[in-house]
């Protein structure tokens, strides 16, 4: 029985990571396990918290994020042989390095990881989507009172930069590699980044052993994920549409953002990005929620949870477990990127039909509130997690 957890949480952009990690550890506590909450601001876990883990004696500890090495080369999970669980809310292509541990557990997002890890030999896995907090699930009350329409938070990717830096980089054989996969990616609700990259070299005759894989589906996440919420918000034409987030940065400067991609939009207001606990005030006084995921195309991203518990509509991407969990036009709505075209009017009926509007919303609140808390993620975790962490620990004392 897992009795004790040990949570990290590094500070992350707009502060989702340790919001995340807070709101797990009370639903952890609800559940009868006792947890350990250590945060800082830097990538690396301090030294002085290592022996503060090994005095606190967890069954595992865990994090919202994958964790460099320590100061001596060795993950910290390694050194004490205890089980460490990274729970990773991005494509799992970025963290492969987390299956060379004996001692590591690793969850994701979308299902189609989870295969890509398992591809890989690496056991140790289980899907884990984010959730949302029960005490955030608002009263559907006044909708029509609410004052923006349109809300889309999220960060702006220079998707035009990235193209002109890879095309300096690299062959035009390369470069073709990487158009063709984006378009695999936006044509349709089922292949992945990491697939569509495989299929595009096979299709170009290129070999894996001439690039570097990794950075190469970089690019066609980082594309991929740019392109679609310019997109999706430059297909709203009638209704006023706020966007509240930061641009990227590349090299530690800031380069093109929300501003510069949406400057003709005159229906369209920019505002500040905010932390994600100011998020959830914002999704109270919206009607309607864009979410753009075009990088999950078997999972799901938090805010389309968020977003229902506040009592808005998403308009989110379309995909196979989208599909599977909930009903387009009954609970939400979705889209697909070549059918942006749509989105225009499909919001301009619902907003003037605010009836439907709160049934639609109502339907998908309920659903969120049975299956998508963060009560729920820990009863599914503690189940998931325990033959592991035995398993983990039956290595040790044979090791």
């Amino acid at each position: 029985m897992i009795k004790k957890i040990c949570l990290l949480s590094c500070q992350s952009m707009y502060d989702s990571k340790p919001y995340f990690t807070q709101k797990f550890a009370q639903a952890l506590n609800r559940k009868g396990v006792e947890t350990l909450i250590l945060s800082w601001t830097n990538s690396a876990l301090p030294d002085e918290f290592v022996s503060q883990i090994q005095e606190y004696e967890p069954d595992l500890s865990c994090s919202f994020h994958s964790l460099p090495p320590q100061s001596n080369g060795q993950n910290f999970w390694d050194t004490l042989k205890l089980p460490h669980w990274t729970i990773l809310v991005d494509p799992a292509f970025y963290d492969f390095e987390m299956m060379t541990s004996p001692y590591s557990i690793i969850s994701c997002v979308d299902r189609s990881d989870c295969d890509l890890l398992r591809s890989y030999h690496f056991n140790q896995v289980f899907f884990f989507p984010l959730a949302i907090e029960k005490e955030l699930i608002t009263p559907l009350v006044n909708l029509e009172s609410r004052a923006i329409d349109v809300v889309m938070p999220g960060t702006c990717y220079d998707y035009d930069y990235a193209r002109a830096y890879w095309q300096k980089k690299y062959s035009r054989k390369v470069s073709q590699v990487l158009d063709d996969a984006i378009e695999r990616v936006l044509s349709d609700n089922k292949t992945s980044c990491f697939s569509a990259l495989l299929l595009a070299m096979t299709s170009q005759g290129l070999d894996s052993h001439e690039v570097n894989f990794e950075q190469l589906a970089y690019y066609v996440h980082y594309y991929t994920r740019g392109i679609e919420r310019v997109q999706l918000i430059r297909s709203i034409k009638d209704v006023e549409v706020h966007v509240y987030g930061a641009g990227s940065l590349r090299e530690g400067r800031l380069i093109k953002d929300w501003s510069y991609y949406l400057s003709k939009q005159s229906n369209v207001t920019i505002h500040p990005p905010v932390n994600y606990n100011e998020v959830s005030t914002i999704l109270k006084n919206s009607k309607i929620c864009l979410n753009s995921m075009p990088f999950f195309k078997n999972g799901v991203h938090d805010r389309v949870f968020a977003a229902l518990a506040c009592g808005a509509l998403p308009v989110t991407t379309d995909n196979l477990w989208m599909r599977e969990n909930f009903s387009d036009d009954k609970e939400l709505f979705l889209f697909q990127f070549t059918e942006l075209d749509q989105v225009n009017d499909r919001i301009k009926a619902i907003l003037k039909d605010t009836s439907r509007l709160q049934k639609v919303v109502g339907k998908g609140q309920e659903k969120v509130r049975l299956l998508h808390t963060w009560d729920n993620r820990a009863e599914s975790a503690l189940k998931e997690l325990l033959p592991m962490v035995e398993k983990i620990n039956r290595f040790k004392f044979i090791e």
